[in-house]
């Protein structure tokens, strides 16, 4: 929270900068183009179009401007003015990952799922640099879909993410979601092995696997897993021992190993 105090206080800093220079410079487009892009940094998304309307009236049609009106109007809810911006881009550049983007977000909060996902894909595809939540992000607009192809999908872009960008935790974490999401727990332990394969520390994820049994109903395999969870903890540093996420892990445990034996 105070990070983000501090980053508002400065950009509300740089507005006032940028509107003294506006004095001086009442006829940059320019100018009030910066000023629109900091109003939209700042959340103040009616300041910010405020001022494109008068760059644009100052002459400024860059691309740029077309797509910070896209995401002004995004942010407003106006979304059929935000799409309207979005395709003029694309109109000239076909291939704009961020227009590309706007339209996804458009399609997605309008409930045009698979839309969305298309053009989550399409990002996918045409971006030099590949980044995690593109791969998320079309995940989540399938699985909307609600139905098998949507969940294949869903779990078919994340698969093609882990393939592109490695092993990274957060897509294993999204492939185990979905899973959930479907109450499919047979699939959710089949990942989270994986997901046991690749990290380093396994005592938490095999914590997490005990749980995920016992959503299985299989009580005999969560208790193996809180064993190898212990096992994993009584391996580490006495001083990573005496740390509080491990003294809770043990409490976790602890818990967990009185409620199955309970119930047996």
């Amino acid at each position: 929270m105070a990070t983000a105090k501090v980053m508002h206080g400065d950009l509300h800093e740089r507005i006032l900068k940028t509107s003294e220079e506006i004095k001086k410079s009442p006829d940059s487009a320019y100018l009030f183009f910066k000023r629109a892009k900091l109003y939209y940094q700042h959340e103040d998304y009616k300041k910010s179009l405020k001022d494109l309307d008068m760059s644009n009236e100052l002459g400024n049609n860059s691309i740029e401007q077309e797509l910070l009106y896209s995401g002004v109007y995004l942010k407003l809810k106006k979304f059929s003015h935000s799409m309207l911006y979005a395709q003029k881009v694309l109109h000239i550049e076909p291939r704009h990952v961020m227009a590309i983007k706007l339209m996804a977000q458009n399609y997605f909060t309008l409930g045009a799922y698979e839309k969305s996902a298309l053009a989550y894909q399409d990002i996918i595809a045409y971006s030099t640099d590949h980044l995690p939540e593109n791969y998320a992000d079309a995940s989540i607009a399938w699985e909307k879909l609600d139905n098998q192809v949507g969940y294949e999908n869903a779990e078919k872009v994340i698969r093609k993410g882990i393939e592109d960008l490695g092993n990274l935790i957060s897509l294993y974490n999204r492939l185990r979601e979905i899973a959930l999401n479907q109450k499919n727990y047979s699939k959710a332990i089949l990942v989270q092995k994986e997901i046991i394969d690749i990290v380093p520390r396994k005592e938490f994820a095999f914590f997490k696997l005990s749980e995920l049994h016992m959503l299985n109903n299989d009580e005999t395999s969560a208790l193996q897993s809180l064993a190898q969870s212990k096992s994993y903890i009584n391996k580490l540093p006495q001083r990573t021992k005496n740390t509080s996420f491990i003294k809770e892990l043990i409490e976790n445990i602890k818990k967990t190993e009185v409620l199955l034996l309970q119930s047996n």
